[in-house]
């Protein structure tokens, strides 16, 4: 076949048309490859930090079930008055940061609470916003959780009471004749023993015993086991037994529900929500005072945090 001179300079004109179109093409998709918009991402709709607000976090990790003050330097902080910080992940609820205080430009100071959260463990990214901006990734926290190692209390010892702060009350005794008084805390027959003197009749009591625990420093306990006996009542319906931890009840019976028993030596094992900090408040009581039971007591044998 052959082609006028015109048509050569259409058909070199159609190629090179196509050759460019590929081109383009081609680079799109690279564009949109190198770019990211092919990549799944964890948080799709997480900005990425820009430049000019690099950060840094002091520290940069905190333990689960802990309040962490962080302090977050950068170089170019414009985020008004009034910044919202907050911790996201996927598959997470945000934990957002309390007393937010901008000192400078350059540094911002916050709370994260992982104490009023069950913050999972690992890497969490900090975002800020103010009404000036949209929100923009600033930083990664890593939030540790490991388990903490056992730890048993045992009351065999004559120091089986240090650091317990104890008390007790009798309430509603108005005119009535009669006296409270508080037995214990003492260590007998290689036991603790603590409770309430009381010859009022008919007039609630209650005894108590607190303590608080920390665990090593990024690890978290979970479960409670409580040995002991509680002292046997010829009304076991108004006698009970009451364990708290960090002012949450976990346990809660009368001595006609085993445990605790009447007048049996019972264990008890309780899980709570996750903490590196653990207070561990004990209570003893009757709803009211029964005649010939002068003295009522709890039997403390070992206490264990894992």
């Amino acid at each position: 076949m052959t082609v006028s001179p015109y048509g050569k300079e259409k058909l070199l004109e159609t190629t090179a048309g196509s050759v460019i179109l590929a081109g383009v093409v081609v680079l799109l998709f690279t564009a949109m490859v190198s770019g990211g918009c092919l990549t799944p991402t964890s948080h799709q709709n997480v900005p990425s930090p820009s430049p000019e607000s690099t950060s840094h976090l002091t520290p940069s990790s905190g333990s689960a079930g802990s309040l962490v003050p962080v302090s977050i330097t950068g170089t170019n902080f414009t985020y008004g008055v009034s910044p919202t910080i907050w911790l996201a992940r996927t598959g997470a609820a945000d934990i957002a940061a309390i007393d937010v205080v901008v000192i400078s430009p350059t540094l911002l100071k916050c709370s994260f609470p992982l104490n009023a959260v069950s913050a999972s463990a690992g890497q969490w990214d900090v975002l800020i916003k103010s009404a000036e901006a949209p929100a923009e990734k600033i930083g990664v926290f890593t939030i540790l959780d490991e388990p903490a190692p056992s730890f048993e209390w045992n009351w065999s010892n004559a120091n089986g009471w240090d650091g317990w702060q104890h008390g007790y009350s009798c309430s509603d005794t108005g005119t009535k004749a009669g006296s409270c008084l508080e037995f214990g805390p003492v260590i007998v027959n290689g036991h603790g023993e603590h409770g309430t003197n009381v010859t009022f009749d008919r007039v609630p009591t209650r005894s108590y015993v607190t303590r608080t625990f920390t665990a090593p420093d990024g690890t978290r306990w979970s479960t409670i086991t409580f040995r002991g006996a509680l002292s046997s009542s010829p009304v076991p319906r108004l006698r009970q037994l009451v364990i708290d931890v960090n002012g949450v009840n976990v346990f809660y019976a009368d001595a006609t529900q085993n445990p605790p028993g009447n007048g049996q030596p019972f264990t008890i094992v309780k899980s709570f929500s996750p903490a590196n900090s653990v207070t561990i408040q004990i209570s003893e009581g009757q709803d009211l005072t029964v005649r010939n039971t002068p003295r009522y007591t709890l039997q403390f044998d070992s206490l264990t945090l894992s």
